[in-house]
């Protein structure tokens, strides 16, 4: 892409060996940040650094502490130092003494920052999902031996048409219908470029995350948790069958860190999901039990009418109101044409190999994850 090009220049780096230093992470207060910011500490003994958007250095490791807390990850403050940025701005907002400490010192950049949202446009997430990626490569292409590992998604793969692989490069395709899907493509193909320049690279496309079980709060607004609180408000739910890959989050973090620490992975893409998919009947079905013991009723409905349900509610207390232009997308009562399987197959053997498991997703956790949405 000629975009890509005028982004980065036409530099190479020198294949070299980087003195191994302090862990670079963005995204650090997120949901999956903060769960990676705990597997790195796990792993590792160095410091690590967290781009944090704060006007100071102690406003943002009180608001890292808070969500660390909030989503039940543990990490030691003694290990991170913050790093005052915004990954939306030019140089992610970086002061030059940092941006000079990066190039100096880092090894290994997490890139987990994104901004998550279904409905805005292309060029509206573009700074925060496709700009963010750049200015890190241009720093990969500054410091030779430094490695970018990229948390995308797996929204960028065609789950229609299939012909899905563990690789890199994926091709465009008409199911890139949304904003956020759209930028994270297109950020993966800067990555693809950075690793065609040098830079060690690889992606990691997770599948839904949710809570762990010992997670103590969720990202509320993410669907899944809209649409479990929404269910509960209208005493509707739209009878989905099917399943769906549900990954816990800090299996998650686990797997991306392992997988980093291994050289073979690099130029690599690794879809990390759980080896069994959930089944919606079951979700449903607890989401019912839980209801039947606060003495309350769910009905089940079709998708249409259910959507019209959403319609006819309070928009300032209905959970999906703001996504109904979603959901009108799928609006049909006919069953949907299942998607394609997504391959796991290299990803989950590298797991297996370094004794990592995914924990089930069992009624008792489904049950958790349903407690935790409607809090």
């Amino acid at each position: 892409m000629q975009a890509i090009a005028g982004w980065l220049g036409t530099g190479r780096v020198i294949d070299t060996e980087r003195p191994d230093g302090p862990r670079l992470l963005t995204g650090a207060t997120g949901f999956l940040g903060v769960f990676l910011l705990e597997a790195l500490q796990g792993a590792e003994s160095t410091p690590v650094w967290c781009v944090v958007r704060c006007r100071s250095e102690a406003e943002g490791r009180a608001r890292l502490l808070e969500r660390a807390r909030f989503f039940g990850a543990t990490i030691d403050a003694s290990r991170v130092e913050i790093i005052p940025g915004d990954v939306s701005e030019p140089r992610l907002g970086l002061s030059e003494s940092w941006r000079r400490a990066i190039l100096r010192e880092v090894k290994h950049v997490y890139h987990s920052a994104a901004q998550v949202d279904f409905l805005r446009g292309y060029p509206s997430l573009k700074a925060a999902n496709v700009m963010s990626v750049v200015e890190l490569g241009r720093l990969t292409l500054d410091a030779p031996g430094m490695h970018l590992h990229f948390v995308s998604s797996r929204n960028v793969l065609d789950l229609v048409g299939g012909g899905i692989e563990e690789r890199m490069r994926q091709p465009w395709h008409d199911r890139l219908n949304d904003g956020y899907a759209q930028s994270k493509w297109v950020a993966e193909q800067v990555v693809v470029a950075l690793h065609e320049r040098g830079v060690p690279c690889a992606i990691y496309r997770p599948s839904r995350i949710v809570a762990a079980r010992r997670s103590r709060g969720v990202n509320v607004d993410e669907f899944f948790n809209r649409a479990l609180r929404a269910s509960a408000r209208l005493g509707l739910e739209p009878g989905y069958s099917g399943v769906d890959n549900m990954v816990p989050v800090d299996h998650v973090a686990r797997a991306i860190v392992a997988l980093s620490q291994m050289d073979a992975c690099l130029g690599g893409a690794f879809h990390v999901q759980h080896p069994r998919e959930t089944s919606l009947s079951l979700v449903l079905d607890r989401l019912r039990h839980r209801l039947a013991l606060e003495g309350r009723t769910i009905d089940t409905s079709g998708p249409r009418e259910w959507i019209a349900a959403i319609e006819g509610d309070d928009p300032a207390h209905q959970p999906l109101f703001a996504l109904l232009p979603l959901l009108r997308v799928d609006a049909s009562d006919a069953p949907a044409a299942p998607p394609a399987p997504v391959p796991s197959g290299k990803t989950d053997e590298l797991l297996r190999s370094l004794g990592i498991e995914c924990p089930a997703i069992d009624e008792a956790h489904v049950d958790r994850l349903i407690a935790l949405a409607l809090t």
